[in-house]
């Protein structure tokens, strides 16, 4: 992590993929982080809707994190397969992730559009990158947001 910002934490330089459940997806989140680290590796190149612009190391941190919230609610869900990924699933996911951790008091409050956001982007970006990805995918007829409800 040679580009790493000085300010970075330890943590951050460090991506653990054990920290997901299910083996079959650190490959999957592996795959990704390098790719979004490196868009300008062959392979990456020659996948039409890979993002373009290098993801700093702090960046694909945040990403991994993301992945792993959510390969391990699929784990949870029992599913064992990107596969078995459908709108109804995604829907569910971001409905759970609308809310914010509960105070002391036990509120919680929706969380703003922004934040949301970024849940759906790294739900999605691995839709683009799949074609790297030996171990899982989603479904090539379908992947998270491409009918694009209103949420999506």
């Amino acid at each position: 992590m040679a580009d790493a910002h000085r300010a970075m934490h330890e943590y951050e330089k460090m991506w653990d993929f054990t920290t997901i459940a299910d083996p079959v997806w650190r490959p999957v989140a592996k795959d990704l982080m390098i790719a979004l680290h490196a868009p300008r590796h062959e392979r990456v190149l020659a996948l039409q809707a890979a993002l373009r612009t290098v993801r700093s190391p702090r960046t694909c941190q945040k990403y991994l994190e993301e992945l792993v919230s959510w390969f391990n609610w699929l784990t949870a869900k029992e599913l064992d397969s990107l596969a078995g990924v459908t709108q109804d699933l995604c829907e569910e996911y971001l409905e759970q992730r609308s809310w914010s951790v509960p105070d002391r008091a036990g509120h919680r409050r929706r969380l703003a559009a922004g934040t949301l956001a970024e849940f759906v982007r790294v739900v999605q970006v691995v839709a683009l990158y799949e074609d790297l990805f030996l171990a899982d995918r989603y479904r090539p007829d379908s992947y998270p947001g491409r009918a694009a409800p209103h949420s999506w």
